[in-house]
């Protein structure tokens, strides 16, 4: 039995056969479209910063540190800056911290900020700083000022009370004590000098080198009535800092200045003050260690605001 194909289909199939040994028509060049190329930028450095916290002020969502150079952006020194609410909350005084330095005019800010323990305390060395001490008396009484600050001048000995009676003697009495000299009313060269390297250190980047400070956060040195006024007011602005408004030629100014008192000397301090107080047209009397030791004593941590320094 001979079966029999439809003739189409089997046409069809030989022109298939037929057609496959034969070169594929070339297709038109296609134009070869050139990657897009992602613009690559260079990569900005941002500028870190390196330091220890010496304050947390919830209040202006800052964080007080003393931190180390940025070359070409900041020297060395002790300021506010602000933070996220995350890092403020984890934040403690004596940390080390890191972050990413920014500023917008006059404000300072942080971010990426990473939170380490507080460095070790460096060793002391053998050679402790050098106190002048008290000149001895040969007066057999013995007595300590009752505001001396503890730690300070006479050590107190087992049994020894703040006030011991004369022994009856048959010595004769001493002579009286020539009273100290009043502060001089110009200030001492060396004085002045260790001052302006004290400021040169911490001060000028917010007072600036003329003292016109910086508005609206850091008042003006020259030609302030509060430069040239109360030693006793500014000795408590250096030792434990100042926060809030504070209205000074005529205009307001609201910024965070820490306290020093943890970083510098009562001798530096005063050198500082008195410096400030006969620069740039400024002149008063010079400022004696003895009123930054006095308001030390008082071992204030936070910074005061004007209306207390000024109030009753």
């Amino acid at each position: 039995m001979k079966t029999h194909l439809p003739l189409f289909p089997l046409l069809l199939a030989l022109g298939l056969i037929a057609g496959c040994g034969k070169p594929a028509a070339p297709e038109a060049p296609k134009t070869a479209t050139p990657p897009a190329t992602t613009k690559t930028e260079a990569p900005t450095d941002v500028p870190k910063l390196t330091g220890v916290i010496q304050d947390v002020l919830p209040e202006r969502s800052s964080l007080v540190i003393k931190h180390e150079e940025i070359p070409g952006v900041m020297r060395a020194m002790t300021m506010a800056f602000r933070v996220d609410a995350a890092t403020l909350q984890a934040a403690q005084k004596g940390q080390a911290i890191t972050g990413d330095f920014s500023s917008s005019g006059m404000n300072f800010t942080l971010s990426n900020v990473k939170l380490g323990p507080a460095p070790a305390p460096t060793a002391p060395t053998a050679a402790q700083p050098a106190t002048t001490p008290a000149p001895a008396s040969s007066a057999p009484a013995m007595s300590m000022p009752m505001n001396m600050p503890m730690g300070q001048g006479m050590p107190m000995m087992p049994g020894m009370d703040m006030s011991m009676p004369a022994a009856a003697s048959t010595q004769p009495a001493p002579a009286p004590v020539a009273p100290a000299a009043a502060a001089p009313a110009v200030p001492a060269p060396a004085q002045l000098a260790a001052g302006a390297s004290v400021y040169n250190r911490i001060c000028i980047a917010c007072h600036q080198p003329t003292g016109a400070g910086l508005f609206p956060l850091f008042p003006p040195l020259a030609g302030s009535s509060i430069v040239t006024g109360d030693t006793r007011r500014l000795a408590r602005i250096l030792l434990s800092g100042l926060q809030g408004p504070l209205e000074v030629n005529g205009r307001t100014f609201n910024g965070v200045m820490p306290g020093l008192a943890s970083q510098y000397t009562d001798d530096e301090l005063a050198a500082v003050l008195t410096y400030v107080r006969n620069t740039w047209g400024n002149s008063a009397a010079p400022v004696p260690a003895a009123v930054l030791a006095a308001e030390r004593a008082a071992n204030r941590t936070t910074p005061w605001t004007w209306a207390e320094l000024t109030g009753p």
